[in-house]
Order: structure tokens, then C-alpha cells, then sequence
């Protein structure tokens, strides 16, 4: 899936897309996203810089739902 985050909060000019994937049952036995560089994206970065979701498939959009994403 494909997500877009802002570099620097509150500055819309900065926002900046990235390659992500939903690894499920992590090792606490949730998902978590993870982006391309491996970097894992936390609930509190999710809410900080912004990230939206712009491209996804079906099974993905599931997947974020069950996440409350």
C-alpha cells in the first residue's frame, strides 16, 4: 500500500509518500505497518505526522479496519 506522512507536523507542504505493508500477528500477536525502509509506524507517529492511507487493495482496507486505521 502506499502512505503519505508529513515530514514536519502541521506544514501540509511537506507531506511525503512512502511503501508500506501490514505484517499481522506481530510478535505481541497484532499488525503493525511497516514501511519500506523496515521502520515500523506507531499509533502515536500515525497520529503526529499526519499519515493517511492513498493507495490500497481490498484485503489491505480490511486489514486497516480491524486496526480502527
Amino acid at each position: 500500500m502506499i502512505l503519505s506522512y508529513l515530514v514536519e507536523p502541521f506544514n501540509p507542504c511537506s507531506r511525503r509518500t512512502v511503501n508500506a505493508k501490514i505484517t499481522p500477528n506481530h510478535s505481541d500477536g497484532q499488525s503493525v505497518i511497516v514501511q519500506e525502509d523496515g521502520e515500523a509506524v506507531s499509533l502515536m507517529t500515525w497520529a503526529t505526522c499526519g499519515y493517511k492511507v492513498e493507495e490500497s487493495t481490498p484485503p489491505e482496507k480490511e486489514q486497516l479496519a480491524r486496526m480502527g486505521l
